[in-house]
């Protein structure tokens, strides 16, 4: 056939909504290909996150801070062999 099961079972789900009196139709985050097929617009997804109250939770949160900025700095001043060897490194573990 010319579409993929896939595809043929989000249109299915798409008209169903539709029928139902859906205005919208959400398609969760990501910005795969086949979303734009079905859209006319899309909306920014955030994400936050702050710490607990108690030095576990605030712990925790730092441990996921500091390798998102460091990576950041490292983007910015290091050369593109360098981030690409962290990166597989990073991955590894």
């Amino acid at each position: 056939g010319k579409y993929s099961v896939g595809i043929q079972t989000l249109a299915y789900a798409i008209e169903q909504s539709i029928a139902e009196g859906a205005t919208e139709f959400d398609f969760l985050q990501g910005d795969e290909a086949y979303k734009t097929h079905w859209t006319t617009h899309s909306r920014a997804n955030w994400q936050l996150q702050l710490p607990g109250p108690h030095l576990r939770g605030q712990l925790a949160w730092a441990r996921r801070q500091v390798p998102a900025r460091a990576g950041g700095w490292a983007k910015r001043r290091l050369p593109p062999q360098w981030t690409a060897a962290l990166k597989r490194f990073v991955r590894r573990r």
